[in-house]
């Protein structure tokens, strides 16, 4: 067990008997899951953290709450927090991310229509590989396009997002060109399934529950997780204003999710994760469907995954420069980087990993 994490001792945060109160805002997500243990387990408290969650359905709202102080901390994309770092698409906002909050998590969910299509050009046993639908894709897309029909209209959590270049990624590997061939429209994820239940929508990326809500609704069926496109993607972080570092509750928050951590990765907690993520005030899914998706055993248009969707681990909230680097030239390469890898020294101030050791392990020994 990491130093320091998941006994009683004292958070050298505060005072003994005094309590720092910290909002944050976060988005119904499974991905959100170690804030919520770190309420509802104590873990925040344990770190003289009165800590409220305030639910959004939105991420610009998260975002926008932050960047004016109304929240002290955001369960935040790494793309969107890299873009208010450089400006791109809105304020700049220096944010920093002394801890994250997982890896991995979305998937790929498309309608019955088009599942059905998918099926007629595969045939039944082909193991359906995102290369080979990313290819029947192209097809049918063609067809339409020949036909005089719409472009695929596909739905994403917003503009600067792991599910935007995870679908970017999964189209080219069929040789869609992303920029021309479908359009993309943003959509928060609690309003997926409708939009696609709606026909507004033939396919969308977005976050654990709300592919499987999709599928218990009756509007479509997950086609890939999107661990089988890019595996161990950085997803969530934590972040707070760059003038935060030095806040009285700022290396608590770090150890708060550290100790979550250690909680959620044990197999005999799981039943008792997914009901705290059931209630409707953090995700509202039913505790079953959380289970399933927490386990990896999850039924797909074309069988069933064995493999994690998500990871809540330790290593997995690790505030690492190669992450963000990663999700930089992810932006990079889909063209949102205005000024492109130049601008890297500026998108790196966003990872602080020495933040997140500090708060761990404490000074480095001979200081």
């Amino acid at each position: 067990m990491t130093k320091g994490v998941g006994d009683d001792r004292q958070s050298a945060s505060a005072p003994r008997g005094q309590s720092m109160p910290v909002t944050i805002g976060f988005v119904p997500l499974l991905d959100a899951a170690l804030l919520v243990v770190a309420r509802e387990e104590g873990f925040a408290e344990q770190e003289g953290i009165d800590l409220t969650l305030v639910r959004e359905n939105s991420w610009a709202a998260v975002r926008d709450k932050l960047n004016v102080g109304l929240f002290d901390a955001a369960h935040m994309l790494a793309p969107a927090a890299i873009a208010s770092v450089l400006g791109i698409g809105h304020l700049t906002v220096p944010l920093i991310a002394p801890v994250a909050l997982n890896l991995d998590g979305n998937a790929i969910t498309i309608s019955h229509g088009l599942a059905a299509q998918l099926r007629g050009e595969l045939g039944s046993g082909t193991v359906a590989t995102p290369a080979l639908t990313a290819q029947v894709l192209s097809r049918l897309i063609a067809r339409r396009a020949a036909s005089g029909g719409p472009p695929l209209t596909i739905g994403v959590v917003f503009g600067f997002s792991s599910h935007l270049y995870q679908i970017q990624t999964w189209l080219r590997l069929g040789g869609i060109d992303p920029e021309t061939a479908v359009r993309f429209v943003v959509i928060p994820p609690p309003l997926m399934v409708e939009s696609l239940g709606a026909g507004l929508v033939d396919m969308f990326c977005a976050g654990a529950p709300w592919n499987r809500m999709a599928e218990a609704a009756g509007a479509g069926l997950v086609l890939h997780p999107c661990a089988e496109i890019i595996e161990e993607c950085p997803e969530k972080l934590l972040v707070i204003r760059d003038e935060q570092a030095q806040a009285p509750w700022a290396t608590g928050l770090v150890r708060m999710i550290a100790r979550a951590a250690v909680w959620t990765s044990d197999e005999q907690n799981r039943a008792l994760l997914a009901r705290h993520l059931a209630r409707p005030d953090y995700i509202g899914a039913p505790v079953r469907m959380i289970e399933e998706i927490l386990s990896g055993h999850v039924a797909t248009a074309f069988g069933e995954t064995r493999r994690p969707w998500i990871r809540l681990d330790p290593d997995a909230t690790k505030p690492t420069l190669a992450r963000v680097r990663f999700v930089f030239d992810l932006m990079d390469r889909a063209g949102h980087i205005s000024g492109g890898a130049s601008r890297w020294h500026e998108a790196s101030t966003l990872a602080r990993p020495d933040l997140y050791e500090l708060a761990l392990h404490g000074p480095p020994s001979g200081r």
